[in-house]
């Protein structure tokens, strides 16, 4: 686990429809999920594929300067990976 309490960066696999994982550690993700891009309306879908169906739902929109503005330096890094968005 990193400072963050995060396993390490996985290897990602994206085939066209399902997003999978494993872990530094060879472990793999609890699911594969069904990923689903709205590009029109910037919404990413994630849909579990294990007998307890969860879907998640992201949207992409512009962070307000407020936030930036209140924002703490970084001091943790992570490994460049796929960007969905």
């Amino acid at each position: 686990m990193d400072k963050l309490g995060f396993k390490e960066q996985p290897t990602i696999a994206y085939d066209g429809k399902l997003l999978t994982g494993i872990y530094n550690d060879q472990t793999p993700w609890g699911s594969a999920y069904e990923a689903v891009l709205d590009e029109t309306d910037n919404v990413l879908t994630l849909t579990s594929q294990i007998a307890v169906v969860e879907v998640s739902v992201y949207r992409r929109a512009t962070v307000p300067e407020a936030i930036k503005g209140s924002a703490l330096p970084s001091t943790a890094s992570r490994a460049e990976g796929i960007r969905l968005f």
